[in-house]
């Protein structure tokens, strides 16, 4: 498979801090979709797990915004 990667939001840090689309921090984004205007993102994600590990229900939507 060939293609293009192309990093547009994330530090690359696990974390649940907003912020500019390269600094926010995710734990484990499982969803995305974009605005109609195409003018943000909004990402679903796990904010935490159980102490054994398990992935708890989603419980963040996240606004990233790419202006």
């Amino acid at each position: 498979m060939e293609g293009e990667l192309n990093l547009f939001a994330g530090s690359g840090k696990k974390g649940n801090e907003n912020g500019a689309a390269l600094e926010a921090t995710f734990c484990f984004p499982n969803d995305i979709v974009f605005s109609l205007d195409k003018s943000a993102i909004y990402i679903n994600e796990v904010a935490d797990t159980t102490s054994k590990g398990i992935l708890l229900y989603p419980t963040i939507v996240r606004k990233i915004d790419l202006n």
